[in-house]
């Protein structure tokens, strides 16, 4: 074992950490950060730990040659590279000055980097929004991730450690099913119970709006109604899309052990974790899941030794660079979809509002109504797209009509890049996604180039090593769930304590049934068209579902993308006079990353929670100013809050200097939030109660102005245009206000969605009048 395997433990611990995390609500929030800063630190290490490797080398070289040489060597350069070469005891290969530093690099690596140069940095230089809270958390998601990729690449080198990781992954979904079973039977019913008995109390405690018009609050009792599980996450789809693929690896090692000589309990009992993973996908009823599995198993149909498929026939393989199961394996795989297929069909019955298929319609619908202003989106920004973080409030000017939500992202990988960075980034993507495919259609690259060593290759005391490392991995993978579950305390959106309870159970069953044969010594051989299809599983889950921007998500896909990788290519390395760059830039951006995003953060928040409490309005103010002057990306949420506050001071005061600085305030927030209009209604409301105290003509026509700029940016959205109408009628402009007016209940009318609708006493109040 090298070295350099020992990264592997704390490797599996940033990895179940980030696995565990909730990536959407680290992208409100700002959550996370932390890991962001350890991946970075962690390659940092890495990279410091092989450069002193070098210069122990080089140290020990020196001391070994003649008092001569090292002389020779400091004055060897351009000029002198013939006496250099000519030095007795020199290797040839060592090049003049320093000697390599051994880094993967390939083409994969090379189309990566120009996909997050351009993705990351480029493209927000458009300037098309400017929620600069937002792009700053998909930027250090998206950092992390990178660090991840390079990690991965250096260090899942051999066999045991990728079996070891796929069983990590295979404990992770374990644990996301213990979880969400006890969400499902024993969270779920209490809270129902707790919420019908005192609502108000549940809703305080989440933070959402207690007012029954509220749409938010809407949401919050209809999912509380269907009751899906969620696990860590805080979507259903999330964690559907996580589980698919770990079902197939699980259904893969489940049929592999048939063949392993295994007691026979232990040969029952590894079917254990498919059929939990199956059970629990069955109760988040995520349909992109489903398809996703179905895909997968297909593909693994086809793949079987038995299938001389057009696919092997047209790329010219031999079967054995793609074999995966035999002619039996292969129907019981066939006979497991069509059990998928009917549970599927039959098992679930009917769910909230109709039967499966009508759900799955009306899921189906929502979608092409995404992508279909989406496609919009990108018809008018098609080179550097909208810039991460920006969708959100870009899509609003596209949204249709009768679409159901005002979306983070359009629920397709693929359209989600395009949008957020521009055709040249999913080009980049695609590409990225060719190289890292075509390793499951290649010739299988000769034993001396290949990058698993062949079982028999593994000499017997590296066995009993190895075994006893995956040990200490699964433990650096537990100890990093229980890390992030206590860290995840202070967050807006704390992971369930329960967790670090059921992780346990978990990792022992998934350790004791070591499914990749890890622990005996002689890991199994995961073929790259496995590895493969499940990550094509994922991403098929991906075309109908968000997360690619989501941390937990993208560094599932990495590892499986760099695990595929790692099987086939060989080995390349960066030239020396690249890789102390590389480190210099590590280490700038874990500063970047910890001083301007996680730093400043959890005392900001603190502050605005504090500032919430019932006080006075004056404390309030300086607790959100104590917050935002720490702070480098202020979110719309802070502005908001100090815009209320300073209202509440005015108009409990009446003074001036509160009057001028709630103005101020204003007209601040409405520039740096130009392209945000439900952030530009309530900062016209604001104006028009000191308005209404202090008319003023030209406070009225930035009424106005905050009005129409935000109608136009959500043009179909009647809680936009009633406000302009009555602002419009209030102002003396009868003819424009009866237009507005006639817009707001044309679109509330066509609004087939109850929380998107506009509350009854604005509706009641358009009916009645009169234009």
């Amino acid at each position: 074992m090298h070295s350099q395997q020992l990264f592997a433990i704390p490797l599996a611990s940033l990895f179940a950490a980030s696995f565990v995390l909730s990536g959407d609500a680290m992208i409100q929030t700002g959550d996370g950060h932390l890991l962001a800063c350890l991946w970075l630190l962690l390659l940092l290490l890495w990279l410091a730990f092989r450069n002193a490797s070098l210069l122990r080398s080089c140290a020990a070289f020196i001391a070994s040659s003649a008092v001569e040489e090292p002389r020779a060597i400091r004055k060897a350069g351009k000029k002198n590279e013939k006496k250099r070469r000519n030095l007795p005891n020199l290797p040839r290969d060592m090049p003049a000055g320093f000697p390599p530093i051994p880094i993967r690099w390939g083409s994969v690596d090379t189309v990566l980097l120009l996909f997050l140069l351009f993705y990351l940095f480029v493209s927000p230089c458009s300037r098309t929004g400017n929620n600069l809270f937002v792009t700053a958390n998909i930027l250090g998601a998206w950092l992390a991730v990178a660090a991840a990729w390079l990690l991965f690449r250096q260090i899942l080198l051999d066999r045991t450690t990728i079996g070891a990781f796929l069983s990590i992954l295979l404990a992770l979904a374990v644990m996301q099913s213990f979880l969400a079973v006890w969400q499902e039977y024993a969270v779920h019913p209490r809270l129902l119970a707790e919420y019908q008995r005192d609502p108000e109390a549940i809703l305080q405690a989440e933070g959402i709006a207690v007012d029954p018009l509220s749409g938010e609050r809407r949401l919050f009792e209809a999912r509380l109604r269907s009751a899906t599980p969620l696990g860590t996450y805080l979507l259903t789809n999330t964690l559907g899309g996580q589980l698919a693929p770990v079902f197939l690896l699980a259904l893969f090692f489940a049929v592999k052990s048939l063949r392993a000589q295994h007691h026979r309990l232990r040969k029952t009992a590894a079917f254990l974790p498919a059929l939990m993973l199956l059970f629990v996908l069955f109760l988040t009823r995520c349909r992109s899941a489903f398809v996703a599995i179905s895909f997968g198993l297909v593909l693994s149909v086809a793949l079987s030794g038995s299938a001389k498929t057009t696919f092997v026939k047209i790329h010219g393989i031999s079967r054995g660079a793609v074999r995966l199961f035999s002619w039996k394996a292969a129907a019981g795989i066939l006979l497991c979809l069509i059990l998928v297929s009917g549970c599927l069909f039959f098992m679930l019955g009917t769910q909230s509002g109709g039967s499966f298929l009508d759900g799955a319609k009306r899921s189906l619908g929502f979608r092409l109504e995404y992508w279909q202003a989406s496609m919009r989106l990108i018809a008018d920004h098609p080179l550097t797209g909208c810039g991460i973080g920006n969708f959100q409030q870009a899509y609003l000017r596209y949204k249709l009509p009768t679409a159901s939500e005002e979306i983070l992202d359009p629920h397709n990988f693929l359209i989600e890049i395009t949008a957020c960075g521009g055709i040249p980034a999913i080009m980049l993507f695609l590409c990225f996604l060719g190289i890292v495919f075509h390793r499951c259609v290649r010739p299988a690259p000769p034993v001396s180039d290949a990058v698993e060593p062949p079982g028999e290759a593994i000499q017997s005391p590296d066995r009993q090593l190895y075994g006893r490392f995956f040990a200490f991995q699964m433990a650096g993978a537990f100890f990093g769930v229980l890390f992030c579950v206590g860290v995840s305390m202070s967050y807006r959106v704390a992971i369930p304590p329960e967790t670090m309870l059921i992780a346990l159970p978990a990792f022992l069953l998934v350790y004791w049934l070591d499914p990749a044969n890890v622990r005996e010594g002689i890991p199994m051989r995961i073929s790259p068209a496995m590895t493969g299809i499940l990550l094509s599983t994922l991403l098929v889950h991906l075309l109908a579902a968000g997360g690619i921007s989501y941390e937990n998500t993208s560094v599932a896909i990495f590892l499986l993308a760099a695990i595929l990788v790692n099987q086939t290519a060989t080995p390349g390395m960066l030239p020396p006079r690249r890789i102390q760059p590389l480190a210099f830039l590590a280490a700038a951006l874990l500063c970047f990353v910890y001083v301007t995003l996680f730093l400043p953060l959890p005392a900001a928040w603190n502050r605005f929670d504090a500032s919430k409490l019932p006080d006075a309005p004056a404390a309030q103010i300086e607790r959100l100013e104590k917050g935002m002057r720490g702070l480098y990306f202020v979110p719309y949420e802070f502005r908001l809050a100090l815009v209320r506050a300073r209202l509440l001071q005015w108009t409990s005061s009446r003074d001036e200097a509160d009057r001028v600085a709630l103005e101020t305030e204003i007209e601040r927030t409405a520039r740096v939030a130009f392209d945000a209009p439900t952030v530009l209604v309530p900062l016209a409301g604001a104006l028009e109660q000191i308005d209404s105290v202090m008319p003023d003509p030209k406070r009225r026509d930035t009424i106005l102005a905050l009005y129409d700029r935000a109608a136009r940016l959500y043009p179909n959205q009647a809680k936009m245009h009633a406000p302009f109408a009555f602002a419009l009628r209030k102002y003396g402009k009868p003819d424009e206000a009866a237009d507005e007016r006639d817009k707001a209940i044309a679109l509330d009318d066509i609004m087939p969605h109850g929380d998107q609708k506009l509350p009854k006493p604005v509706r009641d109040e358009l009916d009645r009048w009169n234009p």
